[in-house]
């Protein structure tokens, strides 16, 4: 059975993205990439610190676009890890699509954090979904 994949990623520094691009080239699929309306144009640490106070504050970006998965029977969602949980965009993304039914693989990078309650908390918005262990890909990438 083929099966229709999808790679939807956010990617701040290009780490990510290319890892998305490898993982395409082991997997196939189509790539997606998630990005914000107003994107992150500052240096990497007064990105983080926005991306924490996203965080505490429980606001989520608006996304420039609303890539759709329901098609997609596997989606590998990609994303870096900031101060050990993914970013909230990536929670933006899985709330616009909270209704898809099939598996959803994550995938991070990160300058060494693992991938903290990322699955749990993936889950808990996917409830018609299974989302499996995320898979490290610092392994060849590393930060965002």
């Amino acid at each position: 059975m083929n099966e229709n994949i999808a790679i939807a990623y956010f990617s701040h520094t290009g780490n990510t993205k290319q890892a998305a691009k490898k993982l395409q080239r082991e997997v196939g699929g189509d790539l997606i990439e998630i990005r914000k309306r107003r994107p992150y144009r500052s240096s990497e640490k007064v990105m983080i610190v926005r991306a924490i106070l996203d965080r505490l504050s429980g606001s989520l970006p608006a996304l420039s676009e609303i890539p759709h998965i329901k098609d997609y029977d596997k989606v590998y969602l990609g994303f870096p890890i900031w101060c050990g949980r993914c970013p909230q965009i990536i929670i933006s993304f899985a709330k616009l699509s909270d209704l898809y039914t099939g598996t959803i693989i994550p995938f991070y990078t990160s300058g060494g954090s693992l991938a903290g309650n990322s699955q749990a908390k993936l889950q808990r918005i996917y409830k018609h979904a299974k989302v499996e262990e995320p898979i490290n890909m610092n392994k060849n990438n590393s930060s965002s």
